[in-house]
């Protein structure tokens, strides 16, 4: 296996065991976060592919750190919503923000406060990791429910199968 793809294995299996990431969620809210930590975890170790292992991990720690705590956040965001009010639901949203920033690097643009006002009172009965995600990453508010259905495929089950077919591909070549 390359080294790469030694990195992405060891920080997959880490969330994975992770069991306080999901802890207060069903079992498709849970994948819905462990997918889209899977997906931002390729993308912290894709960004150290020119690194010696120390420097990767040493480049790597911060933003994993910021990772583990957007989703364990983000699960209980999840989970507690109904029981929220709105302040609190806005001022979590802040929280998710700031861990967002760190795991998504200097490009990362974070909803205005406005919006994450707007956000929350659409919030429905039900929200989903999927909507969270989008909402994080700037989707438009309009645009969440339309996109649910492909974004699930795009965010749940090509990143997974893609993955199986790089550690396929890798098990191969050895």
């Amino acid at each position: 296996m390359s080294q790469l793809g030694e990195r992405l294995r060891w920080v997959a299996e880490s969330l994975l065991e992770n069991e306080s990431l999901t802890a207060d969620l069903d079992e498709e809210a849970a994948q819905g976060i462990l997918d889209w930590g899977l997906a931002l975890a390729e993308e912290i170790v894709q960004s150290t592919a020119r690194l010696d292992d120390v420097k990767a991990e040493e480049a790597m720690e911060p933003r994993l750190q910021a990772l583990r705590r957007l989703l364990r956040d983000a699960s209980h965001f999840l989970a507690h919503t109904q029981r929220l009010t709105p302040e609190q639901a806005v001022r979590a949203l802040d929280g998710l923000t700031r861990y967002a920033q760190k795991v998504y690097g200097a490009g990362y643009v974070a909803p205005e406060t406005a919006a994450r006002r707007a956000f929350v009172q659409t919030l429905s009965s039900r929200l989903s990791a999927t909507q969270l995600r989008a909402f994080l990453q700037g989707e438009p508010p309009l645009q969440l429910a339309a996109q649910n259905k492909e974004m699930m495929w795009q965010t749940a089950v090509a990143p997974l199968t893609d993955l199986d077919d790089r550690y396929e591909m890798e098990q191969e070549e050895e």
